[in-house]
């Protein structure tokens, strides 16, 4: 069955069921079922009914209305969560800025590659990369090496986004434009030069009993570093 509303329906019943919005007085609903099917019967093959707004964009990030695993609004207000941004994170305790570590570090790494991988194959800015809270705002950013591979992801998607022809929106979210491509591989080069020491000095020297804490270190250590080298090799 498809329905249509002949007036806007208000907020206040969004959680609601159709069959529990159909019963609002403030609502007039209308069967509009077998126009709805004549109009696809008149579709030929290949043909698209749509409005003048409406884009190839808009099509690839179209949903499936009224399934619960694609269309939000299912949902309702089951979901309590508080949606946070970069700033209201940082108060509110739920990621750090300092003193990250190691552990911490790779798994940022990894999901902003894998976010990263993502764009590059089509999807947008908005629900790829940025969905990391860490690359909205690298300057509140104190942890080094964080601070640096967030610059350094923004520079590769700026370099990406200004040589190609595919999502160049970037939804008013800042590129790093203040800081110099150059600037950034330098911090990206500081942080490598640091890992790669404590790489050094956590490594086992032969005939030497390992100690299971200080290799695990060096394990992270050296995860970190092919991280921060292979960002920067992007980069450059």
């Amino acid at each position: 069955m498809v329905m249509k509303a002949t007036v806007d329906d208000d907020a206040s019943g969004w959680e609601l069921g159709v069959p529990e919005k159909m019963e609002k007085s403030s609502t007039s609903w209308v069967d509009i079922t077998q126009d709805f099917e004549d109009a696809c019967r008149e579709l030929k093959l290949g043909e698209l009914l749509h409005d003048k707004l409406f884009g190839l964009f808009e099509a690839m990030s179209a949903i499936e209305m009224m399934d619960p695993k694609m269309d939000a609004g299912m949902i309702g207000n089951q979901v309590n969560r508080k949606v946070l941004n970069f700033e209201q994170a940082i108060k509110d305790g739920t990621i750090k800025i300092k003193d990250l570590s190691l552990p911490e570090l790779i798994g940022i790494m990894d999901t902003c590659f894998c976010c990263l991988i993502t764009w590059l194959e089509g999807h947008s800015l908005a629900q790829t990369v940025f969905t990391c809270l860490y690359i909205h705002n690298p300057d509140f950013i104190e942890d080094p090496a964080m601070k640096a591979f967030a610059l350094g992801i923004l520079k590769i998607c700026d370099i990406a986004r200004e040589k190609e022809d595919f999502q160049s929106m970037t939804y008013g979210f800042k590129m790093a434009n203040s800081v110099t491509d150059l600037r950034v591989t330098g911090m990206l080069k500081d942080v490598e030069d640091d890992l790669q020491r404590r790489v050094k000095s956590t490594r086992s020297r032969q005939g030497e009993e390992r100690d299971p804490e200080v290799e695990l270190e060096h394990q992270q250590c050296l995860a970190a570093f092919s991280r921060v080298k292979f960002t920067r090799v992007l980069l450059t």
